[in-house]
Order: structure tokens, then sequence, then C-alpha cells
């Protein structure tokens, strides 16, 4: 809301890994009149998971904690790609 009042474009990396969650939001924003555009990175299993591996092993400034690859595998059955009705005026970057 702050950043809305302020006229400041905003980023939420939230993940939103379901439809209901991302269903949740729109509606929020709309009941705000909010402008809401969805950016989903649509990149292939072999690559996320070489990029968490390295992330894991580098441990670099903004690393918080280690993803297991049980966990990686879990997160890839829970996540619910949006649809193309939610990607409408939406940005989908592939790889």
């Amino acid at each position: 809301d702050q950043l809305e009042s302020s006229k400041t474009d905003s980023i939420l990396d939230l993940g939103f890994s379901k439809f209901e969650h991302r269903k949740k939001f729109r509606e929020f924003a709309e009941l705000k009149n909010y402008d809401l555009k969805t950016h989903f990175l649509d990149i292939s299993k072999e690559t996320r998971l070489k990029r968490v591996t390295k992330r894991n092993t580098i441990k670099g400034e903004t690393f918080e904690f280690e993803v297991s690859k049980e966990d990686f595998e879990f997160m890839e059955n829970w996540f619910e790609q949006p649809n193309d009705k939610e990607m409408i005026g939406g940005i989908k970057i592939e790889e």
C-alpha cells in the first residue's frame, strides 16, 4: 500500500506457487485498483536444479538456506504454472 501510494512500482518475488494464492492476490489488487502484471520465468527443471546446486555450493552474499534435492523435488510437484488467462498482459520469459 505504501509503495502504491507513493507511485513506486514494486516487484513481489513471493513465488505464488498455487493458482489459488495468485487468485487471492489478484482479487486484492483489483479491490485496491492496483495495476498488476504477472512475470513468469519458464525455465527447465534441469537449469533450475543446476542453479540451486550452484547456489548451495557458493553460498554467496544473498544466500539464506540450502535447498535439498528433496525440497527441490517437492516444489516441482507443488508449483502450478500460471495458465494462459493469468498470463494475459503478463511477461513470460522462456529459456
